[in-house]
C-alpha cells in the first residue's frame, strides 16, 4: 500500500446530499432490474487497495431496500494493512453485508516467480526495482482474474468502482467481456468520488475513513474533461462491444 496525503476536507451541502441520494436511487433501480433480468445471484463488491472502492458501499442501503443480496469480496496481498481488514469488518457489520475474504499472498508468489524467474522480467513497482513486491498492476490483474471467474461460475453481479477519470485515463472496467459487471460510477468525476468518501457516510464511520485515507492508494490529482471526450471514450467501447459480440454496456 502506498501512503498518501488525506483527501481534501469538503462540505457537503444539503442539496448535494439529496442529489446524491436521487442518483443512488436511480443507479439502484438499473441494478436491480439488470439482476432480475440475468437472474443473478448475489452483487458482489471488491475492495482492493484504492480509496474509491469504498464509495460502492453508499449503494448498499438502496440495494438493501431492493432485498439483493450483497456480498464484499476482500484479497488482502503481503503489503495490506490489517487497518484496512479491521475497517472493512466494522463496513460490512454496519450494512449487515457478508465479507468473505480470499488471500492472494500465495498467488502473488507465482506471479512474482512466473516473471523474475521464467519470463526473465523484473517485477516494478513505481517505475523502481524493488526486490520481493509485486506491481499493483499485476495485484490488480490476479483481483480481476479471481473476480471474473465468481462472476462467471456463480452468474454473481459484479459493482466496479470504475469512475469517469479513470476511464478516461484509459483504465477500462473489469474485463469487458464479463457480461455481469456494471459501473455505476462511470459517469462520475473521481474527485466526486473522494467527496463523498469524505462527506456522505456516517459521522461514525468518518475516522476510519480518514485513517484508510492515510494508507490507500488514491490517484494523484484530477484531469477535467468535457462531455465530448466521454462520448468518444464510449463509442470506442460501444464498437469493442460489437466487434466481440457483448450486447450490454457497463456504464450505467
Amino acid at each position: 500500500m502506498s501512503s498518501t496525503t488525506p483527501i481534501k476536507k469538503v462540505i457537503m451541502t444539503d442539496d448535494h446530499k439529496l442529489m446524491l441520494e436521487n442518483m443512488l436511487v436511480q443507479k439502484t433501480a438499473i441494478i436491480s432490474s439488470f439482476y432480475k433480468k440475468n437472474n443473478a445471484q448475489s452483487i458482489i463488491l471488491s475492495f482492493g487497495d484504492q480509496l474509491h472502492d469504498l464509495a460502492l458501499f453508499l449503494l448498499c442501503p438502496a440495494l438493501s431496500k431492493h432485498n439483493l443480496p450483497i456480498q464484499l469480496i476482500f484479497m488482502p496481498d503481503s503489503h495490506t494493512d490489517t487497518m484496512v481488514y479491521e475497517t472493512l469488518t466494522k463496513f460490512s457489520e454496519f450494512y449487515k453485508i457478508n465479507l468473505k475474504i480470499i488471500p492472494i499472498k500465495f498467488l502473488q508468489g507465482l506471479y512474482k516467480n512466473l516473471f523474475s524467474e521464467s519470463l526473465n522480467l523484473t517485477v516494478l513497482e513505481n517505475n523502481h526495482a524493488r526486490k520481493g513486491h509485486t506491481s499493483s498492476e499485476t495485484l490488480n490483474s490476479i483481483r480481476q482474474t479471481i473476480i471474473s471467474t465468481l462472476v462467471k461460475e456463480k452468474n454473481y453481479l459484479f459493482l466496479d468502482a470504475t469512475s469517469k477519470t479513470h476511464f478516461l485515463l484509459g483504465h477500462s472496467p473489469l474485463h469487458l467481456s464479463v457480461k455481469h459487471t456494471l459501473c455505476p460510477f462511470g459517469h462520475v468525476n473521481l474527485s466526486n468520488l473522494y467527496d463523498w468518501i469524505k462527506t456522505a457516510f456516517p459521522s461514525s464511520l468518518h475516522k476510519d475513513i480518514e485513517k484508510l485515507s492515510n494508507i490507500l492508494s488514491v490517484l494523484p490529482g484530477t484531469i477535467d474533461m468535457d462531455d465530448q471526450q466521454l462520448i468518444d471514450k464510449i463509442n470506442e467501447l460501444n464498437k469493442y462491444a460489437t466487434l466481440n459480440k457483448i450486447d450490454y454496456f457497463p456504464i450505467i
